[in-house]
């Protein structure tokens, strides 16, 4: 910010342009590494009436949380150029602070970095500094106020008249949000001394990505409160809460608040999605989420029976579980045991079905209400106008088009997408004409208007999506639209625009249920068909012209590990047969089991003549046999216990290879991915394997698939990498994991666009010298790498790690020595006969880490610097047979909620300044015989639970701290 307010020169409204080059953040679910952030705060504010005096004492409060924090006059050197230093500031920044003083409008610097601000998609905490924040929203109201005045003296001058009216958006947005304001001393006061609280709880990641405007949502949760507070289920003091209400009411949507708003509350917490899309054999998978979610990792089950006794060794903790779209008795019976939940959890279920909640016995049910008037409006208004209320002309329209939606929060949102941009009052009309002809309850004719609006290209996409890709990464089908010549992305993000299809924080495809029966209800009326349903007979008579058209059929599923081959888990018995009369137009063939697909005429359905077949998911038949010629128009290949021992030929236009062999038996299994006189296929984005034992490694014509981003290989023996592997420049993605490599090619650094590596399981001793040219690498994962050493060299220029995997590496001795000089690292974790002699002296510089494992560490002592590791909230030292002491600095761990001290039979003392751990939750010491007594003062810490188990000397502060045992 500039620390004047008469900032009218050239050359600062030239600088002042500079601001507005940044396009807003648009809807996206792409993949994109995290850019480490150059600060973590970035106060705005106008330097003449705020820097001296609360802007300074909010700075000094943030750098002492051990918080980067941009305030420009402590961070400007007088030779930085002012508006890039300050735009670098904003764009890496985790949190914006804006302080609204009374002259803040003068300032031009102070309005354009904040619509930069809005821009970037940070949060925003606004402070409202003896100033209305009603005075945001008059500034076109003539003299009221001195907001107001200065856009009229803006004015006025001429100045900046090109940018008056986003700085005046910017301003009207930001007022609305929930801030802090000070009008007294007092206030003042009482904002600072709330502030270290207040930030941490705005940095810290969620787990959860709620609603992209989540209006009303705060007078819901309260609603929620204050209906559900006392509401305890059974005499161990757990409460079991419903939410209950109709599709697109809001019903997730709250849920996922409340666990965003608790979860820190408790020592193991699940969110559970979708539990009515999956059969109830099925629910095995359910219960694995669980117990991923509460750390266990490989668990091993494949029955109800087994899972319900895994969940419930696990339910001795206070846990949070939340079970999304709950409709049967026997989903609940499959994920709870109610009688095993520990006293103080916290269940809650949301349902369309209220017999549910009854009959489980649970008393404690919220109705979930439409949106208010108010409310409903702005969700409207955002979708339609990106504002929170309606343009002139246009109140009416908007009034009329929420008494037609009911108040229902999907509609509202849809209905809103699809107007979004149309000025046309007329067209406005003719489209809630068709609205109030539907009745209240029949959300999915609603819908229905916005999927008619679509264009061709769109509707195309939409089905595809809706019958055959909800639960596939959407870069996928993306792949493959792209291969029909389609726009794929930019089709794909106007379908996020209209609130039609969503990605979750995996970048999975999801759908609300109503839009996706939608989607498929359509799609199974209409020519060209798609099928999805598992019908022993699926028959369709020709069409003129003795053509069928038919774009999929997706048969019984298939499980892979991470995902479905289709957005359905319901299992009936597989299709015997499809019977069609007339030749097809097929795009989608995902056929689980022998292919017994035949005309009438007994001619292979799938034959050269009559497929423009794009996307083939197929198990152990032969591909030749059934499928000829037609390899050439694939674009995605999925294929399980394929039994041949190369590819086919002419895959010239596939883009996405998934091959998964045969997990028993010694029958014949693929070798080779194709021979070195065989065409490669040069369009192939990704290639993923699993299971090829006899798959012996890459031919040297892969360097020639220039377009190749990502390879994942799990489960191969003896798989060599030729040097010409090194030739992928285009490489972001790289797993080579249990493929018993022993070494990398000596050009390996050459893979310079390379951001996510794992190569667990392998015998690697060393890493090439050119390792250390992988500049992007962010993630590396060298688990179970029994005989890796490293050299001082090698991570010297590896300095953008956010993720550092190294367990089971049993020669270590040491990290290596350019460690710490990834300042962004997130993760490390080194345990488990690691032995290494000592941790590095500097590792305090790792100011972003927020997991560490000390494991196996040799020194009688740990660094001092631990205590700069600001951002860690958790830390494990394990088996540390010399360790004796641990430092005082552990004490300035600010973030730090969970500490675990385990097997380290020399160590004598706990530090005293543990008791400085205000957001300490849980503190378990095991096997530590010399600890003679913890600091009293963890006992003022009303949160922290403390776990001692086998620490004879500790044995009689267990009553002092209410310790629980076994």
């Amino acid at each position: 910010m500039a620390s004047s307010s008469t900032t009218g020169s050239k050359g600062n409204a030239e600088s002042i342009d500079a601001f507005h080059g940044i396009a807003p953040r648009t809807p996206t679910c792409a993949s994109e590494p995290m850019k480490k952030p150059a600060y973590d705060v970035f106060i705005n504010h106008r330097g003449p009436d705020v820097k001296s005096t609360v802007a300074s004492v909010l700075y000094g409060i943030l750098t002492g949380m051990q918080l980067s924090v941009f305030l420009d006059s402590k961070e400007l050197g007088s030779g930085d150029f002012l508006p890039r230093a300050i735009e670098a500031a904003m764009s890496s920044a985790l949190l914006h602070i804006a302080i609204f003083s009374e002259r803040y409008a003068e300032s031009p610097w102070c309005l354009a970095e904040l619509s930069f601000m809005l821009k970037s998609g940070a949060p925003i905490i606004p402070i409202f500094y003896y100033v209305d924040p009603s005075e945001l929203r008059r500034v076109d109201q003539g003299n009221e106020g001195r907001y107001a005045q200065s856009f009229k003296k803006h004015e006025e001058k001429g100045r900046y008249l090109e940018r008056l009216e986003e700085w005046k958006k910017a301003l009207h947005i930001v007022s609305f949000y929930s801030g802090l304001i000070i009008n007294s001393k007092d206030d003042e006061d009482r904002v600072l001394k709330n502030m270290k609280n207040i930030v941490v709880k705005s940095i810290k990641n969620v787990p959860l990505k709620v609603a992209e405007h989540p209006t009303g949502l705060e007078e819901i949760v309260n609603d929620f409160e204050e209906n559900t507070t006392q509401s305890v289920e059974g005499d161990q003091g757990v409460r079991i809460i419903g939410i209950w209400g109709m599709g697109g009411s809001g019903k997730t949507t709250l849920a996922k608040e409340l666990y965003n708003r608790k979860f820190l509350l408790f020592e193991r917490s699940s969110f559970v999605f979708s539990v009515r899309d999956v059969s109830i054999k099925d629910l095995y998978q359910k219960q694995k989420k669980i117990l991923q979610d509460f750390g266990v990792q490989n668990a091993s089950f494949d029955n109800i029976e087994e899972g319900k006794e895994a969940l419930s060794r696990q339910l001795r903790f206070r846990v949070l579980i939340v079970l999304d779209d709950v409709d049967s008795v026997n989903q609940l019976n499959a994920l709870l045991i109610k009688d095993r939940l520990e006293r103080g959890s916290l269940i809650i279920i949301t349902t369309r079905n209220y017999d549910v909640l009854k009959t489980w016995g649970i008393t404690s049910i919220y109705k979930m209400k439409a949106l208010d008037s108010l409310y409903a409006k702005q969700l409207f208004c955002w979708h339609a106008f990106t504002q929170a209320s309606p343009p002139d002309g246009f109140e009416e329209l908007v009034k009329m088009f929420l008494e037609a939606c009911h108040g229902l929060p999907l509609s509202l949102m849809v209905i809103g997408a699809l107007l979004y941009g149309e000025s046309c009052k007329k067209r406005w009309e003719s489209l809630l004409h068709k609205i109030k002809r539907i009745l209240p309850d029949d959300i999915q004719q609603i819908l229905k208007i916005s999927y008619d609006a679509l264009d061709e290209e769109e509707k195309e996409m939409f089905l595809d999506a809706a019958c055959f890709f909800i639960g596939e990464n959407y870069t996928l089908p993306i792949e493959l639209w792209d291969g029909l010549e389609w726009s794929g992305q930019y089709t794909w993000g106007r379908l996020l625009n209209k609130c039609l299809v969503e990605c979750d924080e995996y970048n999975y495809i999801r759908m609300h249920d109503h839009i996706r029966d939608l989607g498929r209800n359509i799609a199974g009326k209409q020519s060209p068909y798609r099928f999805w349903l598992h019908q022993p007979i699926i028959n369709v008579q020709n069409e003129k012209e003795n053509r069928v058209g038919i774009h999929g059929i997706v048969a019984t599923p298939y499980r892979v590990g991470w995902s479905n081959i289709h957005g359905t888990n319901k299992t009936t018995p597989e299709a015997e047969m499809v019977r069609i009369t007339g030749e097809v137009d097929f795009r989608v063939w995902c056929w689980n089991g022998k292919l017994n697909v035949k005309t009438n005429s007994g001619t292979w359905l799938l034959s050269p003549s009559s497929v423009g077949l794009k996307y083939l998911v197929i198990n152990g038949n032969s591909f030749n046999e059934v499928m000829g010629e037609v390899s050439g128009e694939l674009v995605w290949l999925r294929w399980f216990e394929i039994g041949q021992r190369k590819l086919p030929s002419g895959l010239s236009k596939l883009r996405v290879l998934e091959i998964y062999g045969r997990r028993y038996g010694d029958e014949n299994q693929l070798e080779e991915l194709w021979g070195e006189t065989d065409e490669a296929p040069v369009q192939l984005r990704e290639l993923i394997m699993s299971d090829c034992d006899k798959f012996q490694g890459f031919p040297k014509s892969i360097g020639h698939l220039n377009h190749l981003k990502k390879v994942v290989i799990f489960g191969g023996h003896n798989v060599r990498l030729p040097d010409e592997f090194c030739l992928l420049r285009s490489l972001e993605h790289l797993v080579l994991d249990d493929c018993n490599i022993q070494s990398l090619p000596s050009d390996f650094g050459n893979l310079s666009n390379l951001r996510y590596l794992s190569l667990c399981w392998n015998e690697l001793r060393r890493l090439p010298a050119s390792f250390k040219n992988l500049k992007l690498l962010q993630y590396l994962n060298l688990n179970c790498s029994s005989e890796l050493t490293f050299t001082p060299e090698d991570f010297k220029n590896v300095t953008k790690l956010e993720f550092l995997y190294l367990t089971w590496c049993s020669k270590l001795g040491e990290l290596p020595r350019h460690i710490t000089n990834n300042v962004s690292l997130r993760e490390l974790d080194v345990h488990t006969f690691s032995r290494l002699r000592k941790l590095p002296d500097d590792i305090g510089r790792l100011s972003r880490l927020g997991r560490l494992t000390i494991d196996e560490v040799l020194s009688t002592s740990l660094p001092t610097s631990l205590g700069g590791l600001s951002s860690l909230t958790e830390l494990y030292i394990v088996s540390c047979p010399n360790l004796k002491s641990l430092p005082d600095s552990l004490g300035c761990l600010s973030s730090l909620t969970k500490l675990w001290i385990q097997c380290c039979p020399e160590l004598e003392r706990i530090p005293d300044s543990l008791g400085d751990l205000s957001s300490l939750t849980e503190l378990l010491i095991l096997d530590c015989p010399k600890v003679e007594r913890l600091p009293d003062s963890l006992g003022e810490l009303s949160s922290l639970k403390i776990r001692i188990e086998r620490c004879p000397k500790l044995e009689s502060q267990r009553s002092e701290f209410n310790q629980a045992t076994e």
